[in-house]
């Protein structure tokens, strides 16, 4: 059985959702970092323990918003070697793909918006550094039409259909 041409989703407008998805997560980020610096200026950084529990909380959300979406998605791929139309698996890849994204970006935005309550709190400059950490894990998210049907491709040959 080979592989059905991914357009029949339109990969590109199912890349362009997932795009518009990470960037409101993005966007959402900045958006109250903005608020958090302009509530925090002028006053002295008082550090205590909350600076470093976000900051920890943080760095352990950089591996997990990667590690995560790919235990996902091996587990669901698993689920997916009955399917034997290709073009319902098509579907579900289409879907385990955005939703393998909206996991990996999610949990770093989780830590930034703690690292940002955090800034709020304390002012402390290592809150603001592990939110741009965090930002910088969302940003590689984003995807392109022809990463998105690869990403499909590949896939297809892991689960044995022919492409």
């Amino acid at each position: 059985m080979s592989a059905p041409d991914p357009g029949t989703l339109n990969p590109r407008l199912m890349a362009r959702q997932c795009n518009f998805i990470v960037a409101a997560l993005i966007v959402g980020v900045l958006v109250f970092a903005g608020v958090a610096l302009k509530i925090n200026i002028g006053g002295p950084p008082k550090e205590n323990v909350i600076t470093w529990l976000a900051v920890a909380v943080g760095a352990t959300l950089i591996p997990i918003s990667v590690v995560i979406p790919k235990l996902f998605v091996q587990f669901t791929l698993k689920t997916l070697t009955h399917e034997k139309d290709p073009v319902t698996l098509v579907q579900r890849l289409s879907q385990l793909y955005l939703t393998k994204t909206i996991l990996g970006a999610a949990a770093a935005e989780g830590g930034a918006f703690f690292n940002l309550v955090a800034l709020i709190i304390t002012g402390h400059w290592a809150n603001l550094v592990m939110v741009g950490c965090l930002l910088a894990t969302m940003i590689p998210k984003f995807t392109s039409q022809v990463y998105f049907e690869g990403w499909i491709k590949s896939r297809f040959d892991e689960l044995g259909f022919s492409t």
